[in-house]
Protein backbone atom coordinates (compact mmCIF):
# COMPACT_ATOMS: atom_id res chain seq x y z
CA UNK A 1 0.00 0.00 0.00
CA UNK A 2 1.03 3.69 -0.66
CA UNK A 3 0.01 6.39 0.76
CA UNK A 4 1.09 10.14 -0.77
CA UNK A 5 0.69 13.63 1.39
CA UNK A 6 -2.82 15.06 0.44
CA UNK A 7 -0.46 18.11 0.25
CA UNK A 8 1.14 17.59 -2.16
CA UNK A 9 0.53 18.65 -5.33
CA UNK A 10 1.86 16.63 -8.34
CA UNK A 11 4.95 18.93 -8.99
CA UNK A 12 6.01 19.15 -5.75
CA UNK A 13 5.38 21.47 -2.72
CA UNK A 14 7.76 24.60 -3.38
CA UNK A 15 9.49 26.46 -0.71
CA UNK A 16 9.55 30.11 0.32
CA UNK A 17 12.31 30.54 -2.29
CA UNK A 18 10.85 28.51 -4.87
CA UNK A 19 12.68 25.42 -5.38
CA UNK A 20 10.91 22.34 -5.17
CA UNK A 21 10.62 20.88 -1.52
CA UNK A 22 12.65 17.68 -0.17
CA UNK A 23 10.71 14.23 -0.74
CA UNK A 24 10.87 11.34 2.04
CA UNK A 25 9.79 8.62 1.71
CA UNK A 26 8.36 6.29 5.01
CA UNK A 27 8.46 2.68 5.65
CA UNK A 28 6.15 1.50 9.05
CA UNK A 29 3.82 -1.25 9.08
CA UNK A 30 1.70 0.73 11.12
CA UNK A 31 -0.89 2.48 10.15
CA UNK A 32 -1.75 4.90 12.28
CA UNK A 33 2.48 5.85 13.15
CA UNK A 34 2.25 6.59 9.15
CA UNK A 35 -0.58 8.60 9.11
CA UNK A 36 1.01 10.63 12.20
CA UNK A 37 4.27 10.76 10.62
CA UNK A 38 2.72 11.82 7.43
CA UNK A 39 0.92 14.63 9.25
CA UNK A 40 4.18 16.51 11.11
CA UNK A 41 6.24 16.02 7.41
CA UNK A 42 3.38 17.12 5.73
CA UNK A 43 3.63 20.59 8.34
CA UNK A 44 7.29 21.00 7.88
CA UNK A 45 6.76 21.30 4.66
CA UNK A 46 8.17 18.17 2.71
CA UNK A 47 6.53 16.05 0.27
CA UNK A 48 5.75 12.15 2.13
CA UNK A 49 5.28 9.44 0.36
CA UNK A 50 5.04 6.12 2.47
CA UNK A 51 4.45 2.33 2.21
CA UNK A 52 3.90 -0.70 4.74
CA UNK A 53 6.85 -2.60 4.23
CA UNK A 54 10.22 -3.29 2.92
CA UNK A 55 9.76 -4.32 -0.31
CA UNK A 56 7.58 -1.52 -1.26
CA UNK A 57 10.31 1.06 0.15
CA UNK A 58 12.80 -1.05 -2.48
CA UNK A 59 10.82 -0.92 -5.58
CA UNK A 60 9.92 2.76 -4.88
CA UNK A 61 13.43 4.01 -4.70
CA UNK A 62 14.32 1.94 -7.36
CA UNK A 63 11.43 4.53 -9.69
CA UNK A 64 12.46 7.51 -8.63
CA UNK A 65 14.89 9.08 -6.16
CA UNK A 66 13.89 10.59 -2.67
CA UNK A 67 15.64 13.19 -0.81
CA UNK A 68 16.02 11.37 2.60
CA UNK A 69 14.28 7.57 4.00
CA UNK A 70 12.46 7.09 6.95
CA UNK A 71 12.53 2.80 7.44
CA UNK A 72 10.94 1.11 10.45
CA UNK A 73 13.34 -1.41 11.58
CA UNK A 74 10.64 -4.30 12.54
CA UNK A 75 8.65 -5.25 9.66
CA UNK A 76 7.04 -8.32 8.54
CA UNK A 77 8.23 -9.91 5.23
CA UNK A 78 11.42 -7.35 4.65
CA UNK A 79 12.90 -5.58 7.61
CA UNK A 80 14.16 -2.12 7.31
CA UNK A 81 17.73 -3.72 7.75
CA UNK A 82 17.89 -5.57 4.44
CA UNK A 83 15.37 -2.73 3.21
CA UNK A 84 18.32 -0.38 3.66
CA UNK A 85 20.77 -2.68 2.22
CA UNK A 86 19.45 -2.83 -1.11
CA UNK A 87 18.71 0.42 -1.35
CA UNK A 88 21.94 1.48 -1.10
CA UNK A 89 23.30 -0.98 -3.53
CA UNK A 90 21.00 0.64 -5.82
CA UNK A 91 22.09 3.53 -8.35
CA UNK A 92 19.63 5.85 -6.95
CA UNK A 93 19.41 5.34 -3.20
CA UNK A 94 23.25 4.99 -2.97
CA UNK A 95 23.82 8.88 -1.96
CA UNK A 96 20.36 8.98 0.29
CA UNK A 97 20.23 9.76 4.00
CA UNK A 98 18.50 6.72 5.91
CA UNK A 99 16.89 7.17 9.21
CA UNK A 100 16.04 4.23 11.36
CA UNK A 101 12.91 4.11 13.69
CA UNK A 102 14.26 1.54 16.23
CA UNK A 103 12.27 0.83 19.78
CA UNK A 104 14.26 2.52 22.63
CA UNK A 105 17.13 0.60 24.53
CA UNK A 106 17.23 -1.36 21.45
CA UNK A 107 21.17 -0.92 21.18
CA UNK A 108 21.60 -4.50 18.96
CA UNK A 109 19.21 -2.69 16.01
CA UNK A 110 21.31 0.51 16.50
CA UNK A 111 24.48 -1.38 15.61
CA UNK A 112 22.55 -3.10 12.90
CA UNK A 113 20.83 0.03 11.53
CA UNK A 114 24.69 1.59 10.46
CA UNK A 115 26.04 -1.54 9.56
CA UNK A 116 23.49 -1.76 6.93
CA UNK A 117 24.16 1.71 5.65
CA UNK A 118 21.94 4.21 7.96
CA UNK A 119 23.06 7.35 8.64
CA UNK A 120 20.91 8.28 11.57
CA UNK A 121 18.36 6.75 14.18
CA UNK A 122 15.34 7.69 15.81
CA UNK A 123 13.40 5.68 18.61
CA UNK A 124 9.82 4.82 19.30
CA UNK A 125 7.65 6.57 20.30
CA UNK A 126 8.70 9.03 18.07
CA UNK A 127 9.82 12.56 19.60
CA UNK A 128 8.96 14.94 16.84
CA UNK A 129 11.36 17.84 17.69
CA UNK A 130 14.24 15.32 17.59
CA UNK A 131 12.75 14.12 14.32
CA UNK A 132 12.25 17.17 12.70
CA UNK A 133 16.02 18.62 13.80
CA UNK A 134 17.76 15.25 12.64
CA UNK A 135 15.60 15.20 9.18
CA UNK A 136 16.25 18.94 8.62
CA UNK A 137 20.51 18.40 9.27
CA UNK A 138 20.63 15.59 7.23
CA UNK A 139 18.62 16.74 4.12
CA UNK A 140 20.27 20.04 4.06
CA UNK A 141 24.05 18.24 4.80
CA UNK A 142 23.08 16.46 1.58
CA UNK A 143 22.09 18.90 -0.43
CA UNK A 144 25.00 21.48 0.68
CA UNK A 145 27.12 18.42 0.21
CA UNK A 146 26.21 18.14 -3.50
CA UNK A 147 26.51 21.77 -4.19
CA UNK A 148 29.68 22.05 -2.79
CA UNK A 149 30.72 19.06 -5.24
CA UNK A 150 29.19 20.89 -7.88
CA UNK A 151 30.94 23.92 -6.44
CA UNK A 152 34.22 22.43 -7.22
CA UNK A 153 33.61 20.32 -10.57
CA UNK A 154 32.68 24.55 -12.03
CA UNK A 155 35.65 25.69 -10.00
CA UNK A 156 37.83 22.45 -11.66
CA UNK A 157 36.40 23.47 -15.09
CA UNK A 158 37.72 27.30 -14.98
CA UNK A 159 40.64 26.59 -13.37
CA UNK A 160 41.70 24.40 -16.43
CA UNK A 161 40.22 26.77 -18.70
CA UNK A 162 42.26 29.28 -17.19
CA UNK A 163 45.66 27.77 -16.92
CA UNK A 164 45.29 26.83 -20.46
CA UNK A 165 44.53 30.42 -21.18
CA UNK A 166 47.67 31.07 -19.07
CA UNK A 167 49.57 28.45 -20.88
CA UNK A 168 49.06 30.20 -24.10
CA UNK A 169 50.12 33.40 -22.89
CA UNK A 170 53.26 31.97 -21.39
CA UNK A 171 53.83 30.32 -24.81
CA UNK A 172 53.17 33.64 -26.56
CA UNK A 173 55.47 35.70 -24.39
CA UNK A 174 58.16 33.06 -24.83
CA UNK A 175 57.75 33.38 -29.01
CA UNK A 176 58.27 36.95 -28.10
CA UNK A 177 61.19 36.88 -26.23
CA UNK A 178 62.64 34.40 -28.24
CA UNK A 179 61.96 36.52 -31.48
CA UNK A 180 64.04 39.67 -29.41
CA UNK A 181 66.45 37.86 -28.63
CA UNK A 182 66.95 36.76 -32.13
CA UNK A 183 66.58 40.41 -33.48
CA UNK A 184 69.14 41.68 -31.06
CA UNK A 185 71.13 39.15 -31.80
CA UNK A 186 71.25 39.22 -35.19
CA UNK A 187 71.47 43.25 -35.58
CA UNK A 188 74.02 43.05 -32.98
CA UNK A 189 75.86 40.59 -35.39
CA UNK A 190 75.76 42.69 -38.26
CA UNK A 191 76.63 45.88 -36.48
CA UNK A 192 79.58 44.12 -35.15
CA UNK A 193 80.92 42.94 -38.57
CA UNK A 194 80.94 46.69 -39.79
CA UNK A 195 82.23 47.65 -36.96
CA UNK A 196 84.81 45.77 -36.18
CA UNK A 197 86.47 47.24 -39.73
CA UNK A 198 85.89 50.49 -39.04
CA UNK A 199 87.33 50.54 -36.06
CA UNK A 200 90.59 48.34 -37.52
CA UNK A 201 91.20 50.32 -40.48
CA UNK A 202 90.77 53.75 -38.28
CA UNK A 203 93.48 52.61 -36.13
CA UNK A 204 95.80 52.33 -38.83
CA UNK A 205 94.98 55.32 -40.70
CA UNK A 206 96.32 57.32 -37.46
CA UNK A 207 99.70 56.01 -37.57
CA UNK A 208 99.92 56.76 -41.16
CA UNK A 209 98.68 60.36 -41.71
CA UNK A 210 101.17 63.62 -41.03
CA UNK A 211 98.32 66.28 -40.04
CA UNK A 212 97.54 66.44 -36.77
CA UNK A 213 94.12 68.12 -37.57
CA UNK A 214 93.27 65.16 -40.06
CA UNK A 215 94.59 62.81 -37.03
CA UNK A 216 92.38 64.28 -34.90
CA UNK A 217 89.45 63.88 -37.00
CA UNK A 218 90.21 59.78 -37.46
CA UNK A 219 91.32 59.58 -33.72
CA UNK A 220 87.37 60.90 -32.86
CA UNK A 221 86.00 58.33 -35.55
CA UNK A 222 87.90 55.48 -33.85
CA UNK A 223 86.77 56.77 -30.33
CA UNK A 224 83.09 57.12 -31.36
CA UNK A 225 83.33 53.56 -33.54
CA UNK A 226 84.72 52.01 -30.21
CA UNK A 227 81.82 53.54 -27.85
CA UNK A 228 79.11 52.04 -29.98
CA UNK A 229 80.98 48.77 -29.98
CA UNK A 230 81.11 48.78 -26.31
CA UNK A 231 77.17 49.65 -26.50
CA UNK A 232 76.80 47.10 -28.48
CA UNK A 233 78.32 44.54 -27.07
CA UNK A 234 76.58 45.33 -23.37
CA UNK A 235 73.38 44.87 -25.03
CA UNK A 236 74.24 41.60 -27.16
CA UNK A 237 75.52 40.38 -22.99
CA UNK A 238 72.59 41.04 -21.59
CA UNK A 239 70.49 39.80 -23.73
CA UNK A 240 72.50 36.67 -23.09
CA UNK A 241 71.77 37.08 -19.19
CA UNK A 242 68.06 37.23 -19.61
CA UNK A 243 67.95 34.51 -22.21
CA UNK A 244 69.81 31.96 -19.84
CA UNK A 245 71.92 31.43 -21.92
CA UNK A 246 75.48 32.57 -19.54
CA UNK A 247 76.78 29.37 -18.21
CA UNK A 248 78.80 30.09 -15.00
CA UNK A 249 81.68 28.27 -14.57
CA UNK A 250 83.76 26.48 -11.35
CA UNK A 251 87.41 27.41 -11.89
CA UNK A 252 90.24 28.01 -9.92
CA UNK A 253 92.07 31.02 -10.01
CA UNK A 254 94.41 33.44 -8.56
CA UNK A 255 92.08 36.23 -7.49
CA UNK A 256 95.51 38.55 -6.79
CA UNK A 257 96.51 38.28 -10.13
CA UNK A 258 93.10 39.02 -11.25
CA UNK A 259 92.73 42.06 -9.74
CA UNK A 260 96.26 43.27 -10.53
CA UNK A 261 94.99 42.84 -14.39
CA UNK A 262 92.02 45.06 -14.06
CA UNK A 263 94.07 47.73 -12.20
CA UNK A 264 96.21 47.71 -15.16
CA UNK A 265 94.16 47.89 -17.55
CA UNK A 266 91.63 50.66 -16.00
CA UNK A 267 94.53 52.55 -15.05
CA UNK A 268 95.31 54.60 -18.11
CA UNK A 269 91.62 55.98 -17.95
CA UNK A 270 92.25 57.46 -14.18
CA UNK A 271 95.30 58.60 -15.77
CA UNK A 272 93.67 60.44 -18.67
CA UNK A 273 91.82 62.36 -15.62
CA UNK A 274 94.08 62.47 -12.98
CA UNK A 275 92.85 60.49 -10.65
CA UNK A 276 94.78 58.39 -8.25
CA UNK A 277 93.70 54.51 -8.46
CA UNK A 278 93.86 52.93 -5.46
CA UNK A 279 93.93 49.03 -4.09
CA UNK A 280 92.85 48.51 -0.67
CA UNK A 281 95.67 46.91 0.97
CA UNK A 282 94.48 43.11 1.05
CA UNK A 283 95.77 40.76 3.86
CA UNK A 284 96.06 38.01 1.94
CA UNK A 285 95.57 35.40 4.56
CA UNK A 286 94.84 31.87 3.03
CA UNK A 287 91.84 31.58 5.75
CA UNK A 288 90.14 34.60 5.81
CA UNK A 289 91.07 36.01 2.13
CA UNK A 290 93.01 33.19 -0.06
CA UNK A 291 94.89 34.11 -3.28
CA UNK A 292 93.17 30.87 -4.57
CA UNK A 293 89.73 30.63 -5.30
CA UNK A 294 87.16 28.53 -6.57
CA UNK A 295 84.65 30.36 -9.51
CA UNK A 296 84.46 32.23 -12.73
CA UNK A 297 87.00 34.61 -13.25
CA UNK A 298 85.19 35.83 -16.47
CA UNK A 299 82.06 37.43 -14.76
CA UNK A 300 83.89 38.34 -11.51
CA UNK A 301 85.87 40.21 -14.43
CA UNK A 302 83.31 42.07 -16.09
CA UNK A 303 81.73 43.22 -12.79
CA UNK A 304 84.58 44.81 -11.37
CA UNK A 305 85.69 46.37 -14.63
CA UNK A 306 82.05 48.20 -14.98
CA UNK A 307 82.10 49.43 -11.29
CA UNK A 308 85.91 50.60 -11.87
CA UNK A 309 85.00 52.33 -15.18
CA UNK A 310 81.96 53.87 -14.07
CA UNK A 311 83.41 55.12 -11.31
CA UNK A 312 86.20 56.96 -13.45
CA UNK A 313 83.26 58.31 -15.29
CA UNK A 314 81.38 59.97 -12.72
CA UNK A 315 84.88 60.80 -10.92
CA UNK A 316 86.57 64.12 -12.21
CA UNK A 317 88.77 64.76 -8.99
CA UNK A 318 90.14 62.56 -6.64
CA UNK A 319 90.80 58.97 -6.15
CA UNK A 320 89.07 55.53 -7.04
CA UNK A 321 89.59 52.71 -4.58
CA UNK A 322 89.14 48.68 -4.78
CA UNK A 323 88.97 46.88 -1.86
CA UNK A 324 88.20 43.19 -0.87
CA UNK A 325 87.96 41.26 2.53
CA UNK A 326 86.10 38.56 3.95
CA UNK A 327 82.68 38.63 4.21
CA UNK A 328 82.38 34.15 6.10
CA UNK A 329 79.62 33.31 8.31
CA UNK A 330 79.23 29.91 9.38
CA UNK A 331 76.61 29.28 6.40
CA UNK A 332 79.20 31.03 3.84
CA UNK A 333 82.43 30.59 5.20
CA UNK A 334 83.97 31.55 1.52
CA UNK A 335 82.08 34.62 1.06
CA UNK A 336 84.14 37.73 0.20
CA UNK A 337 82.92 41.20 0.04
CA UNK A 338 84.18 43.72 -2.58
CA UNK A 339 83.56 47.63 -3.02
CA UNK A 340 84.76 50.22 -5.35
CA UNK A 341 84.98 53.83 -3.77
CA UNK A 342 85.20 56.71 -5.49
CA UNK A 343 85.17 60.70 -4.82
CA UNK A 344 82.64 61.50 -7.77
CA UNK A 345 79.58 63.15 -8.06
CA UNK A 346 77.88 60.95 -6.10
CA UNK A 347 73.77 59.68 -6.49
CA UNK A 348 71.27 61.23 -4.86
CA UNK A 349 68.71 58.51 -2.33
CA UNK A 350 65.95 58.71 -4.59
CA UNK A 351 67.70 57.42 -7.06
CA UNK A 352 69.83 54.70 -5.74
CA UNK A 353 67.38 52.04 -6.78
CA UNK A 354 66.70 53.53 -10.29
CA UNK A 355 70.64 52.83 -11.37
CA UNK A 356 70.31 49.34 -11.05
CA UNK A 357 67.02 49.25 -13.84
CA UNK A 358 67.74 48.70 -17.79
CA UNK A 359 68.57 51.83 -19.48
CA UNK A 360 69.14 54.03 -16.78
CA UNK A 361 71.70 56.81 -16.43
CA UNK A 362 71.36 59.37 -13.77
CA UNK A 363 70.78 62.94 -15.10
CA UNK A 364 73.72 65.02 -13.87
CA UNK A 365 71.57 67.80 -13.07
CA UNK A 366 69.84 68.84 -16.36
CA UNK A 367 72.53 67.53 -18.81
CA UNK A 368 73.76 64.03 -19.75
CA UNK A 369 77.70 65.01 -19.57
CA UNK A 370 78.49 60.87 -19.66
CA UNK A 371 78.58 58.45 -22.28
CA UNK A 372 76.89 55.02 -22.08
CA UNK A 373 72.74 54.01 -21.70
CA UNK A 374 73.31 52.76 -18.36
CA UNK A 375 73.82 48.78 -18.85
CA UNK A 376 76.74 48.04 -16.82
CA UNK A 377 74.94 48.08 -13.46
CA UNK A 378 72.24 46.13 -14.85
CA UNK A 379 74.50 43.65 -16.18
CA UNK A 380 76.28 43.40 -12.61
CA UNK A 381 72.86 42.96 -11.00
CA UNK A 382 72.24 39.84 -13.26
CA UNK A 383 75.54 38.14 -12.67
CA UNK A 384 76.43 38.90 -8.68
CA UNK A 385 73.23 36.78 -7.75
CA UNK A 386 74.86 33.89 -10.10
CA UNK A 387 77.27 34.23 -7.93
CA UNK A 388 76.12 33.58 -4.70
CA UNK A 389 75.95 37.34 -3.57
CA UNK A 390 74.12 40.55 -3.52
CA UNK A 391 75.29 44.25 -4.30
CA UNK A 392 74.23 47.76 -2.96
CA UNK A 393 75.23 50.96 -3.31
CA UNK A 394 76.09 53.62 -0.04
CA UNK A 395 76.34 57.32 -1.64
CA UNK A 396 76.44 60.96 -0.47
CA UNK A 397 75.60 63.62 -3.52
CA UNK A 398 78.33 65.61 -4.11
CA UNK A 399 80.40 63.02 -1.67
CA UNK A 400 81.13 60.00 -3.71
CA UNK A 401 79.94 56.69 -3.61
CA UNK A 402 80.78 53.27 -2.35
CA UNK A 403 79.42 50.22 -4.69
CA UNK A 404 79.40 46.41 -2.47
CA UNK A 405 79.15 43.44 -3.63
CA UNK A 406 79.83 39.78 -2.56
CA UNK A 407 80.27 36.65 -4.07
CA UNK A 408 80.58 33.16 -2.54
CA UNK A 409 84.40 31.77 -4.59
CA UNK A 410 85.09 28.48 -3.21
CA UNK A 411 88.40 27.59 -1.71
CA UNK A 412 90.63 26.27 -5.02
CA UNK A 413 90.88 22.35 -5.21
CA UNK A 414 93.71 20.61 -5.71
Amino acid sequence: MVDVNPATSKEGLRTADGSKSPSILVCNVEFALREMVNAHLGQWGYQVVSVADGRQAVEMCLERPFDLLLLDAQMPTMDGFEACRRIKASPLGKRVPVVMMIFLDDHASIEQAFAAGAQDYIHKPIHWTALKQRLHILIEGTRSGYLLKQHLANLGSLIGERTHELNLAKESAEAGIRAKDEFLSIISHEMRTPLNTIIGFSDLLVFSLQSDEDRSMVEMVLKAGRSLLELINEILELVRVESGEYRFQSLNFDLSSLIDEILCEVRPLADKKGLKLELHPIQWDPRTCPREVLGDPKRLRQVLLHLLRNAIKFTDVGSVCLGVRSASTSDLPTLLHFWVRDTGVGIPVDKQQAIFQDFTQLEDYHTRRHEGIGLGLTICKRFIPCMGGRIWVESWEGKGSTFHFTADLGSASR
